[in-house]
């Protein structure tokens, strides 16, 4: 068998890999999702009378430095952890129910029974997400409150973020960190901690970059472990979020890779492959993220005899027309890209991740002007050919346009929901960083040669 043989025998058996995995995700997340209802109930709703009073004290959707926070949400997630009813496993594990105050949304029925007594009279099925954070949250309440989960929240962004920026470090990619620093600040922290839904694809961004940065994409094998981190990464998108910011991860993760190529590559080696790897990337990202999701449909109808598609398709039509229910008036892609964008800039971190990342630029640039930065010729690439220069501008401005395509395509619901999904603008901040980045890189590179 000779050496194209074996590539194309690679290709089909990695392809083959990625096609089952679906369906053994889809089985895996229905287990893990069975298996969480088995867990008692008892110790998550004394906890509960806890959280309700957080969540009146604060309100359905407090600000944090001008960024909204997902109240709304957290108490959905929280009814659901709580849910005691006499349903078969399985079936709880598709519908994911939670009790509710007939006329009252998940956040008033959470303070209203436990904080004043008014008994659940109604119950509320959410079968067309995987709910995938569920497991988890059951688990924890049985040893943490509200409160105690936050916390470990606030420890687990800083021991991942601590992880990433010594990974940066060590794997010769420092200068991916003015931009992450500046990344990491811009987000709020604090917003992050505080809230649990917001704070999943923002963990999923995380784990794919460590796995990026770890593996690299200059090999085979690095390769692999590339598309894989883009495919598991869609595949958790769609198990864990709830259509907050869901193309954060997929963003920032290809502007990584095109930093870690810059970082790694020489200047006579050509970018397109590179480039031809973070659009194949991004189609096993798609892949993952709406395979996952119709598994969930295709399962739930399997296993609850009843049309779970259909629901679906009438959300997918809802979500993406550009109709506004609440307000009952026409949505415009303007219009919705005008209230993110406004959202966005709301956050005040914004501001102070701008000042910190010019500021760290300009002390650079002066320390390698006057010739006190030390420079080792392992660690920076040479200068790049222009039309390289050109490829990696272009890519890192394409991945930064893919808010406002999401925007677009999901238009009702980036409308409506601009408090939240604003977010996914941290990839296009992102972007705008990292291309400076490159370019004061560039110059300092160019003027210590000189």
């Amino acid at each position: 068998m000779d050496k194209k043989e074996k590539s194309y025998k690679k290709y089909i058996i990695a392809v083959l890999i990625f096609i089952i995995a679906l369906p053994v995700a889809s089985f895996a997340g229905t287990a893990l999702m069975g298996l969480s209802y088995l867990l008692p109930v008892e110790n998550i709703r004394e906890g509960m009378p806890g959280a309700a009073s957080v969540m009146e004290k604060e309100g359905v959707r407090p600000k944090i430095f001008g960024s909204t926070i997902d109240n709304y949400t957290d108490s959905l997630m929280l009814l659901e952890a709580s849910y005691d009813g006499h349903d078969s496993k399985k079936s709880s594990a598709m519908l994911v129910p939670n009790e509710l105050i007939a006329g009252r949304e998940p956040f008033d029925s959470l303070i209203d029974h436990y904080s004043k007594g008014v008994e659940f009279d109604s119950v509320y099925e959410y079968p067309r997400y995987w709910h995938g954070t569920i497991p988890l949250l059951k688990l924890l309440l049985q040893f943490l409150s509200y409160k105690g989960i936050r916390i470990l929240n606030a420890v687990f962004l800083v021991l991942t973020s601590a992880m990433v920026i010594y990974l940066l470090y060590i794997r010769g990619l420092k200068i991916a960190l003015p931009p992450y620093v500046a990344l990491l600040i811009a987000a709020n922290p604090v917003s992050i901690c505080m809230s649990l839904q917001l704070s999943v694809c923002f963990y999923l961004m995380q784990i794919g970059t460590i796995i990026i940065v770890c593996k690299g994409n200059d090999t085979w094998k690095g390769y692999l472990w590339t598309i894989a981190a883009f495919f598991f990464v869609g595949i958790m998108t769609a198990f864990t979020d709830l259509l907050t910011y869901p193309v954060f991860p997929l963003g920032t993760m290809l502007i990584f890779s095109g930093l870690a190529w810059f970082c790694r590559e020489k200047s006579s080696e050509s970018f397109k492959p590179i480039f031809l790897s973070q659009i194949i990337s991004s189609l096993f990202w798609a892949f993952g993220y709406a395979g996952m999701w119709i598994m969930k449909w295709v399962t739930a109808t399997f296993i609850l005899n009843r049309d779970v598609v259909s629901d679906a398709r009438e959300m997918i039509t809802k979500r993406t027309g550009n109709y506004d229910y609440f307000d009952e008036k026409t949505i415009t892609a303007g219009n919705a890209i005008l209230l993110n964008v406004k959202a966005f800039f709301e956050n005040k971190t914004v501001y102070v991740a701008l000042a910190l990342f010019v500021t760290v630029i300009v002390i650079l640039g002066a320390l390698a002007g006057a010739g006190r930065l030390k420079m080792s010729e392992k660690e920076y690439p040479e200068v790049l050919s222009k039309s390289n220069r050109l490829y990696i501008y272009i890519s890192t401005a394409a991945w930064g346009c893919l808010p406002f395509l999401w925007y677009i395509a999901v238009l009702n619901h980036s409308g409506t929901h601009y408090w939240m999904t604003n977010r996914a603008l941290l990839i296009t901040l992102f972007a705008i960083l990292a291309g400076f980045a490159v370019f004061a890189a560039e110059r300092m590179i160019r003027r210590k040669r000189v």
